[in-house]
């Protein structure tokens, strides 16, 4: 607060009443905000801040709700109140970071119920249809700031989940800006359990489940579809995925969509090293997206959802080809090189990418005959034999080649045959055979494949293929 001016005189020279302190502009108050939140991204200012530091932000942003909801009812025929909309994005900023690791301020801030305000506030943003830089940039500061405290707390996730479900979530899913409908999806995914699982499922609620789904088809490059299956998939280990339905019933609905993304964005990946920019932004989603899809496709409740998913392993076929091709073709990153190594630190979304493509394709014929006879009639044996070579820069191709080899081969009488012929044409070696536990043997005047995978053998077909490999 500014200091007392001093008083002035009447006309007649006699004192005037003492001037009220001056109340700091609107500039002085966002920059001592400023202030407070670069200082609260340092752990030893946000262990010792007290709550009237608090108690002012609440003072700042119950202001700037005040001025919005004023101006909110003519929004559109005149111009933002952009000071208390700066004020507010600060607010919400200063209170994200003062959550970060910090049970204690976490505990301050929901007592002081800033969770209240700042859901009311996101939703007169909501409403009122502000368009514009600085209304979406407080929305998405508040949302970061619902994502922050309600992290590892029960008491502020179900303040938050009372408070914005369903309209909050409604609104912020369907948003135009793609980053509010990521951090809503985080702030929803993050408050989600068995309970409030059922309650999103609900019919009533459908004006917040169908926008998560549609979300996915619509935002891949956002990062967040990716993250729900493995938000999800965590609720889920641990325990038996049969026990909760519900939360196996969200991710089998996320199956198609995510495998739409992926269709769209995969051939980004092949040719990433003369990618023009564009497609230099969806190779890391797609990277992502087969990720997700891989561990989907690895739980046995999730599994057939992701077969059925249609022109998904046609998808991976091709680009596998295409990456193929492009190796030999080109030397860019999609051929055998340090980039394509598993190496969790290299920069490129193509590292691993054959791999988890094989993976992909060999969880998609576990025990589907319609997906290994696709894989034949695509000629996508020949292919994936071709990739049973060890290769020094990534140990797990061989593996994950042979892994899908024997599942195609799994009871299919035909894809043993077709390899057997390939074998007596000269056009499969029949080391790569051995590598991946096969042999041709002729009996009765008539070519079969038989294994060779000894009892205990990690590669054999007994028992769950599928999770061998992980």
């Amino acid at each position: 607060m500014a200091a007392p001016r001093e008083a002035s005189r009447g006309p007649a020279g006699s004192p005037a009443a003492p001037a009220a302190p001056a109340a700091p502009s609107a500039l002085a108050q966002l920059q001592a905000l400023r202030h407070l939140t670069a200082l609260l991204t340092q752990q030893r200012h946000r262990d010792t801040a007290s709550e009237s530091v608090f108690q002012e932000v609440l003072q700042r942003l119950t202001e700037a709700r005040r001025e919005a909801e004023v101006a909110s009812a003519d929004w559109a025929r005149r111009e933002h109140p952009e000071p208390c909309l700066q004020l507010a994005a600060e607010s919400f900023r200063c209170l994200r970071n003062a959550c970060v690791r910090c049970p204690a301020n976490q505990g301050v801030i929901r007592n002081l119920n800033l969770i209240g305000v700042a859901v009311d506030f996101i939703c007169l943003l909501l409403r009122s249809r502000a368009e514009g830089e600085s209304p979406s940039s407080a929305v998405r500061c508040g949302l970061q700031f619902l994502g922050n405290i309600a992290t590892g707390n029960s008491d502020a996730q179900d303040d938050i989940w009372k408070r914005g479900f369903p309209e909050m979530f409604a609104r912020c899913l369907s948003h135009p800006d793609a980053k509010v409908a990521a951090y809503s999806s985080m702030v929803l995914f993050t408050c989600l359990d068995p309970a409030r699982t059922e309650d999103l499922l609900q019919e009533k609620h459908l004006a917040v489940a169908v926008p998560v789904i549609e979300a996915c088809r619509n935002h891949p490059e956002a990062g967040w579809p990716v993250t729900l299956p493995d938000v999800l998939l965590e609720k889920l280990e641990g325990g038996d995925a049969a026990s909760d339905p519900d939360t196996t019933a969200t991710l089998r609905s996320l199956a198609g969509p995510l495998a739409d993304a992926f269709r769209r964005t995969c051939r980004s990946v092949p040719t990433l090293a003369s990618a023009p920019n564009a497609d230099r932004q969806e190779a890391p989603a797609a990277a992502d997206l087969l990720d997700a899809l891989c561990r989907m496709s690895s739980d046995n409740h999730l599994l057939g959802s992701v077969q059925a998913c249609p022109g998904l392993l046609e998808a991976a076929v091709a680009v596998l080809r295409l990456a193929h091709l492009a190796g030999k073709q080109t030397g860019n990153v999609s051929t055998p090189s340090p980039l394509l190594t598993g190496d969790a630190d290299s920069p490129s979304p193509a590292a691993g990418f054959k791999s988890r493509l094989l993976r992909l394709i060999g969880n998609l014929c576990y025990g589907n005959r319609d997906n290994q006879d696709q894989v034949r009639r695509l000629d996508g044996i020949p292919l994936i034999l071709d990739h049973c070579r060890v290769d020094d820069h990534d140990p797990l191709l061989s593996q994950w080649a042979i892994f899908a080899i024997r599942n195609l081969t799994e009871r299919n009488g035909r894809n043993q045959e077709f390899i057997a012929r390939m074998e007596r044409r000269g056009l499969a070696d029949p080391a790569l055979l051995r590598s991946a536990g096969l042999s041709v043997e002729e009996r009765d005047g008539r070519l079969t494949l038989r294994s060779t995978a000894r009892d205990g053998d990690p590669r054999t077909v007994n028992g769950n293929p599928r999770t061998q490999l992980e």
